[in-house]
């Protein structure tokens, strides 16, 4: 635990775990202090019963820039990675990073006010579990893929494909899957379950939230639900929901499918 203020740089070497124990996660910053995670060593946090793996909470900062491996699997009703509202996570560094939510979450969870940003090489694989996004986004929140970015993002909704319709990033499934702003601007960014943007609408409903690509390469496939149906738009809203949101595309490499012929590439679900 980092809290109170503190600023801290840990330096990592070797293979190092941070188990959580009842509901506290492997890693927690909180009450305004940052921590800065640097070194070589690898880092397994996961939580048992039911904590994230890594949790950033009370106007807290995390930045995970070391050159080894992460792995935050969460336990019980949690997502791997919980950006908690009015808090940051940057993500740097070379290596990979592995977030598995856990029950109906995110592998990672940017709450409203909260900041995620992703520069560096670090390989990055985000798993949704049921109705989560791999990356989940809400509305008022802003994720960031710099343009100095050299690597892969992998974010897939629904803890496995095809899922259950939620958002590779953005929305969860159900009823009001709302998203923030999403800004790329370089590396690969590959989201699969519903695309990027709103996840599938349980009745209907109209979708918000910006999306906005200005280089990179990025693959956003709506997919289809477990049972067959479509998820969505590859980029916009999930099934079910139009979209009141801007998509900005000025560059960049973008391949965009829906989950059906019914289901625009870009657009709504």
């Amino acid at each position: 635990i980092v809290e109170g203020g503190a600023n801290v740089t840990m330096e990592m070497v070797g293979d190092n775990i941070f188990d959580g124990s009842t509901s506290w996660p492997g890693i927690l910053v909180r009450d305004g202090a940052k921590l800065n995670i640097i070194g070589s060593g690898n880092i397994d946090a996961t939580a048992s019963v039911g904590g994230a793996g890594i949790s950033v909470e009370g106007g807290a900062t995390l930045t995970l820039a070391n050159d080894g491996e992460i792995r935050a699997v969460a336990a019980g009703e949690k997502p791997g990675i919980d950006v908690q509202a009015g808090t940051t996570l940057n993500i740097a560094g070379t290596g990979t990073l592995i977030a598995n939510g856990s029950g109906e979450l995110a592998g990672i969870m940017v709450s409203e006010n909260s900041t995620l940003t992703v520069d560096g090489s670090k390989v990055i694989t985000a798993n949704g579990s049921g109705a989560g996004a791999g990356i989940g986004v809400s509305p008022d929140a802003t994720m960031e893929v710099k343009s100095t970015y050299i690597g892969t993002i992998t974010a897939q909704g629904g803890g496995g494909s095809p899922g259950t319709g939620a958002a590779g990033i953005g929305g969860h499934y159900g009823a009001n899957s709302n998203f923030g702003d999403i800004f790329i601007h370089g590396g690969t960014v590959i989201a699969q379950g519903s695309g990027i943007g709103g996840g599938y609408e349980t009745g209907s409903g109209t979708v918000t939230g910006n999306v906005t690509i200005t280089g990179g390469t990025v693959k956003a496939h709506g997919g289809r639900t477990l049972a067959g149906v479509s998820t969505g738009a590859g980029i916009g809203a999930g099934e079910n929901a139009d979209y009141n949101g801007t998509i900005t595309i000025s560059g960049g490499i973008v391949y965009a499918d829906g989950g059906d012929e019914d289901a625009a590439a870009i657009g709504g679900g």
